[in-house]
């Protein structure tokens, strides 16, 4: 049995995923000069590495969501609480984002939609 919502909010997350890592490092990295911003070579690598590790955390979660939407058969009570634990990760930083960063930006929004998506589907999946 598919489970088309979740494959959609792995999409996003997939989408999301490879968004942020080419962004940041075709516009944010490249305007970040290490003297300006008070930060030593070191600090840029971490930062760096950080920001990698974001995106491959969109990239984990759409993985998940992708098996789980593949899966044969019913969802058991741990791949429910799993699926669940990915909304949550995504409402909250949906609200995040929305609340202390800029609510005119996509990305918290884009968080929220996903997050919507991921219920949604646990809600129409027997």
């Amino acid at each position: 049995m598919t489970r088309l919502l979740f494959l959609l909010a792995a999409l996003l997350s997939f989408f999301g995923a490879f968004g942020h890592a080419y962004l940041g490092e075709r516009e944010i990295f490249p305007k970040l000069h290490p003297s300006a911003a008070g930060l030593n070579p070191p600090a840029v690598r971490i930062l760096r590495v950080t920001w990698h590790t974001a995106s491959l955390s969109f990239a984990c979660w759409g993985s998940v969501l992708t098996m789980l939407a593949c899966k044969s058969g019913l969802l058991s009570r741990e791949d429910r609480y799993i699926v669940a634990g990915i909304s949550v990760w995504y409402a909250l930083t949906g609200i995040g984002c929305v609340k202390y960063w800029d609510r005119k930006k996509p990305q918290g929004w884009s968080f929220l939609a996903i997050s919507g998506l991921i219920q949604l589907g646990l809600m129409l999946t027997p």
